[in-house]
């Protein structure tokens, strides 16, 4: 996977890989993460508020732009975020 990062990143995750604070899988996981929930954020914040996206939905949106991830997992990134599930965001006209 290609992921442009941001200018100066690359020294810092080379630096960290070579001291042994993390691992380059450990570290590119952590990329894909964080992009990953910045998509899950824009998604949300772009939905309908009186219908919104379900973890499954969210799932078929990212699978659709590569990234086979699983509903479980995404429900955690939600999570994480303290985006609360879809019947909570919703909001009657």
């Amino acid at each position: 996977i290609m992921i442009s990062v941001p200018k100066g990143f690359d020294t810092l995750a080379t630096t960290a890989v070579s001291l042994g604070l993390v691992d380059q899988e450990t570290l590119g996981g952590c990329i894909v993460s964080n992009y990953i929930k910045k998509y899950i954020i824009s998604f949300i914040d772009s939905e309908d508020k009186s219908s919104p996206l379900t973890d499954e939905q969210i799932m078929e949106k990212l699978s659709n732009m590569k990234y086979n991830i699983a509903r479980r997992t995404v429900s955690k990134y939600r999570e994480n975020l303290n985006i609360p599930v879809a019947r909570l965001r919703r909001k009657y006209i």
